[in-house]
């Protein structure tokens, strides 16, 4: 019996992790030779590559990531990426291919997803039907889907958490709590957004259960807690203060202004992601979908008519409305508005935790907590659809209702706008060029030009092509890409953006010890004659010394007076 359900979760695993290769557009021949093409995708696999480096070579010094030179401490300006990189690390082991490890993960994540939101549909319904239902609306819902590209945003192991937290609350075992704390650790590693916002959920499954006396607070469940903090804190703490330091030596906060420009409206919970190829905002996309929604009225009438599944299920019904309520007022931001342009608007839940939670300051998109009302959802679309399932007599209106709505699902899921993924070329020059970077010593710090964002057609970033090639060489860049940017670091991107003027943007260089200058002039959208133009002035100040050229690529020793 083990046996057949480990195969059975086995195949599962892989049912889901299929799927996701068509939601996502991503043919499993080319698995190894096409990317994302989102700059975020490239940042997650430059953090990957940094941690695996840093952890084998001096693990001491993880967050001194080698961008945003001379800053210090420079992983903080973004996530550490670890749960994730602990995943991708064997690929990479064995393939040496971060094309391959970013796909592979990707997939894991739905599949671990879906996996996790069965058991945990299972475990409250006994249902595996709704079970199987329940994990394809959490693993593929719109959102999912849409930040592809973020894997800390996946939330692969919060089913888990849910599930251990009922599994404890219920028989109190050391196994139960253990695994309670290794999947919240998990959480944690992959990412702090819904990290911060476990304690909620925690609360909320604690003083439900003791309000109705279904769990004590005696001596041994005490000694569990304690021992499960303290391991907690004993990853936590090193991992977070860091984010602390940078926080507070440069003020690194969201404004209101920024927070609200990126939260949803009451509408966008209901906006079919049919229309989602109408609008730009990702991060006001946080409807589940107007199936999902159906499906949820539907289950909510089921469950309010079934006196027996309340009675017998009333902790569980009170623990996902709460969590859905909460977290749904809280991704509506600091106001809560039907529309973008209503007038009308009252005081949100997002502004509390703003002022008093720690971590909620650093949060640009309120939007992102909208998993936790999704997860709750699903949870009750579990119940209603178990007891829809058992009322209906007939098993062949049982399969043709079931298949049904799985179609009229995924059909909707289908319209998600994902990322395209493209190859990635490789540039002998370039690949030349990163290898002589690599020789030269770890204290240099190295210029790429054009820096920032180009008023291009594209607005292309550059800078996040040299964060990721950066990995093929680990030396400190003043170039990067994160999500928060240190001091100086765009003033120096506007005073670099316009043409190279070697004695006015010396004093700019000094500033960030810039040691290296890199031109990619085969990157400037401009003239024909910049290149000609630019090498002329430099060749006429005594400040810049021509080292080598790879291709367009083009190195100049800085000499500063």
């Amino acid at each position: 019996m083990i046996k057949n359900k480990f195969l059975f979760y086995i195949l599962l695993f892989f049912i889901f992790a299929f799927l996701a290769s068509i939601f996502l557009n991503l043919p499993l021949l080319e698995i190894n030779k096409k990317m994302p093409s989102h700059q975020d995708a490239y940042l997650v696999s430059w953090i990957w590559s940094w941690d695996i480096h840093a952890l084998t070579t001096d693990p001491l010094n993880l967050f001194q990531a080698n961008i945003f030179a001379p800053f210090e401490k420079t992983l903080t300006f973004s996530e550490t990426m670890l749960g994730t990189a602990f995943l991708a690390w064997p690929i990479l082991l064995i393939s040496d291919n971060v094309i391959l490890a970013f796909n592979m993960v990707s997939l894991l994540t739905f599949a671990i997803s879906g996996l996790g939101m069965y058991l945990l549909v299972y475990y409250l319904t006994k249902n595996k039907w709704a079970s199987f239902l329940g994990a394809l609306i959490y693993a593929f819902a719109p959102y999912k889907l849409l930040h592809n590209g973020h894997l800390h945003l996946t939330g692969m192991w919060l089913p888990f958490v849910f599930l251990y937290l009922h599994k404890f609350f219920k028989n109190n075992s050391w196994k139960n709590i253990l695994l309670l704390t290794l999947f919240i650790i998990l959480v944690l590693l992959t990412g702090f957004h819904y990290f911060i916002f476990l304690p909620i959920v925690i609360a909320i499954f604690g003083i439900t259960y003791i309000s109705k006396n279904a769990f004590k607070l005696n001596k041994n469940n005490l000694i569990k807690i304690s021992a499960s903090l303290i391991m907690l804190l004993l990853i936590t703490i090193p991992l977070v203060f860091p984010y602390w330091q940078t926080k507070e030596e440069y003020g690194l906060t969201r404004s209101s202004e920024i927070i609200e420009s990126h939260s949803p409206v009451l509408i966008d919970y209901f906006i079919s992601p049919i229309f989602y190829g109408f609008f730009n905002q990702i991060e006001t996309f946080v409807s589940p979908g107007l199936v999902v929604i159906l499906l949820l009225i539907l289950s909510i009438y089921i469950i309010i008519k079934n006196k027996i599944i309340i009675k017998n299920n009333k902790k569980n019904l009170i623990i996902y409305s709460l969590t859905c309520l909460i977290s749904f007022l809280i991704s509506l931001g600091f106001y809560i508005r039907l529309t973008p342009a209503s007038s009308f608007e009252i005081p949100g839940l997002f502004g509390v935790f703003y002022n008093w939670v720690p971590g909620f300051s650093g949060i640009r998109s309120p939007g992102r907590y909208s998993i936790f009302t999704l997860l709750s959802i699903t949870v009750l679309v579990g119940y209603g659809i178990s007891l829809w399932y058992e009322k209906i007599k007939s098993n062949f209106k049982k399969i043709i209702l079931y298949f049904g709505i799985i179609t009229f699902l995924l059909i909707e899921f289908a319209f998600v706008p994902t990322v395209i993924s493209s190859p990635i070329k490789k540039n002998p020059a370039e690949q030349k060029l990163y290898s002589w970077v690599k020789k030269q010593p770890e204290d240099k710090i190295f210029l790429e030009m054009p820096i920032g964002f180009i008023n291009d057609a594209r607005m292309t970033n550059y800078d996040i092509a040299y964060v990721f090639n950066s990995r093929l060489h680990f030396r400190k860049i003043v170039n990067g890409y994160s999500g928060y940017y240190p001091p100086g670091y765009l003033q120096l991107a506007q005073a670099l953006m316009t043409d190279f003027e070697p004695g006015k943007d010396l004093a700019e260089l000094k500033k960030f010890q810039v040691d290296y200058l890199i031109f990619h002039f085969d990157r400037f959208n401009r003239r024909q004659d910049y290149k000609k133009e630019t090498l002329k002035k430099i060749d006429n100040s005594d400040n810049f010394i021509f080292i080598n050229n790879f291709g367009e690529d083009y190195v100049f020793k800085i000499i500063y007076d």
